[in-house]
């Protein structure tokens, strides 16, 4: 399982439901999460701490999303050389087969439906674990994106 030290990111627009998963997130033992209402700011916030030297380690991210969506999102963040290589699990509704292939085809590290449990997020949470400790890199990451020759896009300017 993820040390308790791990910083995640939570992304989604629905404050009430950033609520619930910080509380499953908290009562698994992780008090470190940051939280961004859409994939823009999700983006900010990952430069942000990136920039002050706390990067973060795992992003959970929701998929239907004002402006930038989940899919998006997760295609930015496999395109950028510096987080490229993060565990990304989508949380989301959309259970269509077409979905799930567009999202492991954009490199997505695990999936989960929506309504959450605490037992099924625990459940991913040590999956996606015991795959980077197999294997040295977060399940999806290779799969989607840029190549790791492809130089990475500029750095999203961050809010101050």
């Amino acid at each position: 399982m993820f040390p308790q030290t791990t910083l995640f990111l939570l992304v989604d627009d629905m404050e009430p439901l950033r609520r619930v998963v910080r509380a499953m997130l908290k009562n698994l033992g992780y008090t470190n999460v940051v939280e961004a209402s859409s994939g823009q700011l999700a983006a900010q916030v990952l430069e942000k701490t990136f920039l002050i030297g706390r990067p973060v380690d795992v992003i959970l991210s929701d998929w239907q999303m004002p402006g930038m969506t989940g899919i998006e999102f997760l295609e930015l963040v496999r395109t950028t050389e510096q987080f490229a290589h993060l565990p990304f699990i989508m949380i989301t509704a959309e259970g269509q087969r077409e979905q799930i292939l567009a999202a492991i085809q954009a490199g997505v590290s695990s999936y989960l439906m929506k309504p959450i449990s605490p037992a099924v997020l625990e459940d991913k949470l040590k999956a996606v674990w015991l795959k980077m400790q197999q294997t040295g890199v977060a399940p999806g990451v290779g799969t989607g994106g840029a190549s790791a020759s492809a130089p990475a896009p500029a750095p999203t300017p961050v809010a101050t």
